[in-house]
């Protein structure tokens, strides 16, 4: 609940209430599940060496326990930060591990996330080819299982994409699906977002009107 709040150290205050008694307990599932929302906690907050030292211990849990599912989301975490902290063959070794053993697992939710997050390092790389073809993989994915709110990601990922490499009616079509998902769900932060990418699109093709009101 703190965390949903926004009240991160309240909720990594219960967090390490929570991991504490499981330690006691020697309950390792629930040390595995504690220390991964630590982790998650502190991404949010910006503090990645923090961040990935959480994930690592819940990643050996994991192992220990051969939750395959488990070690799949610690690798996928655990490559968001390698990304974030600009080592980006690392993100890439871990996303491709991760999305190995979720190919394995079938787990489709899964396998989406990790081409996302390739799409997202390869981006960053500048590779736009290679970017877009991993945000297609994993729109596909997610217009097969039905998650919306993927679905919007994807659309505004490839929107971006598209702007990036000039192909102004593609970066429009694209960011435009995202606007309808974005309201019918009220994602908030992603409506901030896709103004500021439309605002982008239309003052590159000198629609300033429309650049103003997206602005």
């Amino acid at each position: 609940l703190y965390n949903k709040q926004g009240n991160h150290p309240k909720a990594l205050e219960y967090y390490q209430k929570s991991l504490q008694l499981n330690e006691e307990l020697g309950n390792k599932r629930g040390m595995s599940d504690c220390l991964n929302n630590i982790g998650l906690l502190y991404d949010k907050q910006g503090n990645h060496p923090k961040a990935l030292e959480y994930y690592q211990k819940s990643l050996q849990l994991n192992e220990e326990l051969s939750d395959r599912k488990g070690i799949a989301a610690c690798l996928n975490n655990i490559g968001i930060i390698y990304r974030k902290q600009g080592d980006f063959s690392k993100a890439i070794e871990y996303n491709l591990n991760s999305l190995e053993i979720r190919e394995e697992l079938g787990d489709k939710r899964g396998i989406s996330s990790c081409l996302k997050n390739n799409g997202i390092v390869y981006e960053e790389l500048g590779n736009y080819p290679k970017a877009l073809e991993y945000f297609q993989k994993s729109l596909q994915i997610k217009q097969e299982i039905g998650d919306k709110r993927g679905i919007c990601s994807s659309f505004f990922n490839i929107g971006t994409v598209c702007l990036k490499t000039y192909q102004y009616d593609k970066a429009l079509d694209y960011t435009l699906k995202a606007l309808v998902i974005a309201r019918e769900l009220e994602l908030l932060e992603m409506l901030k977002d896709i103004h500021e990418q439309l605002s982008k699109i239309y003052a590159e093709t000198n629609n300033y009107r429309k650049a103003y009101e997206h602005y």
